[in-house]
């Protein structure tokens, strides 16, 4: 979605738009309903998508995942194969090496 669709679905939904400390946007409906979303998720959406997130027919998804399975936490999204699954084996409590 581009900036200007973006602009204009604030407008006509009355959207309240505040920054985070973070650097996520904290979006507030008309109706009470408040979500924080990345400038990047934005730009991922299309404008059918921002419509129902917005409107309230889409929930909101967790965005990213992390870890500490590499010693420190990190975002999930960045890893290769090998460490997507050894999450996977240790969600599924298999240690085997």
């Amino acid at each position: 979605m581009t900036q200007q669709e973006w602009s204009t679905l604030c407008q006509e939904y009355s959207l309240e738009i505040g920054e985070h400390e973070n650097g996520k946007l904290i979006v507030t409906t008309k109706e009470g309903r408040m979500w924080h979303i990345t400038p990047e998720a934005i730009q991922e959406m299309t404008l059918t998508e921002a419509t129902e997130l917005i409107s309230g027919d889409r929930e909101v998804a967790m965005l990213k995942t992390y870890s500490r399975i590499v010693g420190y936490i990190s975002a999930t999204d960045s890893w290769n194969q090998s460490k997507l699954g050894e999450l996977a084996d240790r969600k599924k409590g298999n240690y085997r090496i």
